[in-house]
């Protein structure tokens, strides 16, 4: 119940985007949340991921998102990730992504936790690359290797834990340099 709390509350504060997983459990609260804010599911941008130990076949490849639409009380994702490259089966899944994007069952499809060597593979494989990277990025990680080859290539950079996880909380001089710059 709180799950599905904090949720409405986030959308009736304005935000209209919500990442999560299959493997996070938080599918079936998040489109609780979305009700109980009183909107519409395509008022909101809904990314989720394969669940890890769904790379070992294709069947469950497609179960996997078949559970994340029932949780989510959707017809379809707008963002489908592999959660990361350590899964394996990597050029199959992505395979896989790409003819469940074109059935209309996601919007889009990307990878989260590629580097560069990955998403090479999936280049010289001769496969359409990701649309989108989600990566950890934050003032003290930058990855412009990473950044600089989705630039190149058209895919777009999707920051997770911009906050460093919280890790960096009062120490750093971040917020001394917000307040004199003066957002927020």
């Amino acid at each position: 119940v709180e799950g599905r709390q904090a949720v409405a509350a986030a959308l009736r504060r304005g935000y209209r985007m919500i990442d999560t997983a299959l493997f996070y459990r938080t599918e079936a609260e998040i489109a609780a949340g979305i009700r109980l804010a009183g909107l519409r599911r395509s008022d909101v941008f809904i990314a989720t991921k394969v669940l890890q130990k769904a790379h070992a076949s294709d069947a469950q490849v497609r179960r996997s998102l078949e559970e994340s639409l029932r949780n989510l009380q959707t017809d379809h994702v707008d963002l489908y990730l592999i959660h990361n490259p350590r899964a394996g089966r990597i050029k199959q899944v992505w395979s896989l992504l790409l003819e469940l994007r074109d059935q209309g069952l996601c919007r889009a499809v990307g990878v989260s936790n590629f580097g560069v060597a990955q998403l090479e593979g999936i280049r010289e494989a001769g496969l359409e690359l990701p649309e989108v990277n989600q990566i950890e990025i934050h003032p003290w990680r930058q990855l412009p290797e990473v950044v600089e080859f989705h630039q190149r290539h058209g895919i777009a950079t999707m920051c997770m834990a911009p906050l460093a996880r919280g890790r960096m909380f009062g120490r750093s001089d971040l917020a001394a340099l917000a307040a004199e710059l003066g957002p927020t």
